[in-house]
């Protein structure tokens, strides 16, 4: 929690108002949860505040190759069939996940234009936009968040408010694995 407060006060002047509520939120909703609750709150909360329609948090594994794809919106859900797999390669996945093949933040527009749409299995919601961000640890990805098929384009600061919220994310994800292994450690 320190270091999320550290995090936010350094960067809080940078943060736009509304990506601070839905950090605080997130921080409600989720610090005493576990890792799919607050995955499940940060998604819910980022659809709502880019104004998108879908989303997901999808965790890197620690192979850097792999991603564990385990977390929709419930809009996601309603609309496809998500796909749960713990070691989906990023190799087959499209141009959605470029934002961990990159490690940088990809706003996807005009998505139907793109080439390289593979990695969306049949029965996926058709994508208008898309909106991915990364959050590195230790200078590698170590979690994947994205929205899409926002009415109007994503634009700065879409992307300065969903890349807090994210962080802030991997933050609530972090400290719980540390109680968790701690737990372990006294038993």
């Amino acid at each position: 929690l320190e270091a999320a407060i550290r995090m936010s006060a350094k960067r809080s002047q940078a943060i736009p108002a509304r990506a601070q509520t839905a950090i605080l939120e997130l921080y409600r909703l989720g610090f005493d949860g576990d890792e799919p609750t607050i995955s499940a709150a940060a998604i819910e909360l980022a659809v709502a505040m880019t104004g998108s329609e879908i989303g997901y948090v999808h965790l890197m594994n620690d192979d850097q190759v792999t991603i564990e794809l385990g977390t929709w919106s419930s809009a996601t859900l309603r609309q496809c069939t998500a796909v749960y797999d713990r070691h989906y390669p990023i190799s087959q996945a499209g141009v959605w996940a470029d934002s961990a093949r990159h490690r940088r933040a990809c706003i996807h527009n005009d998505y139907q234009a793109l080439a390289g749409k593979r990695g969306l299995p049949e029965g996926h919601v058709h994508l208008v936009r898309h909106l991915g961000v990364p959050v590195l640890g230790s200078d590698r990805v170590v979690l994947l968040m994205g929205v899409g098929n926002k009415a109007t384009d994503y634009d700065r600061d879409d992307l300065a408010c969903f890349q807090a919220l994210a962080e802030h994310a991997w933050v609530l994800i972090r400290r719980r694995r540390e109680q968790a292994a701690l737990e372990l450690a006294e038993r």
